[in-house]
């Protein structure tokens, strides 16, 4: 079985031997501990996917299968996405800054509102 981890793929060859059913006594955290035994692990290619992960798709064996490479016209939207964020972004930088100067002003704060006055001039620069 062909599997693919963040970009490496990999063969999977499951065990041929079923593993037996036994209780697994053990410790944890210096407590003694019991487990119940558990099924064995089910054949995965045998089962149909229909799947959906972070807007990709699975279905069937390809659950295993390397996502498609997305369209250069969804690439698009995302960089137009991310445009549009940055513009928020640094609109909620400005406001903040002016609601700052406000409560300076407001205080009587020179020292405080000098120094905010300076990062607005230097945001207008940029």
């Amino acid at each position: 079985m062909n599997l693919n981890y963040r970009g490496v793929g990999f063969d999977f060859v499951p065990p041929d031997e079923e593993t037996p059913l036994q209780p697994v006594d053990g410790q944890y955290r210096g407590r003694p501990v019991c487990q119940k035994a558990t099924q064995a692990a089910a054949d995965l290619s045998s089962v149909a996917f229909d799947l959906t992960f972070r807007g990709v798709s699975y279905h069937g064996s390809e659950a295993f299968a390397s996502p498609a490479v997305p369209s250069f016209d969804s690439l698009m939207v995302g960089t137009q996405i991310s445009e549009r964020f940055s513009d928020l972004h640094q609109q909620n930088i400005w406001d903040r800054l002016q609601r700052r100067i406000q409560s300076a002003q407001a205080q009587g704060d020179l020292n405080l509102l000098q120094q905010l006055e300076d990062e607005r001039n230097r945001m207008l620069i940029h």
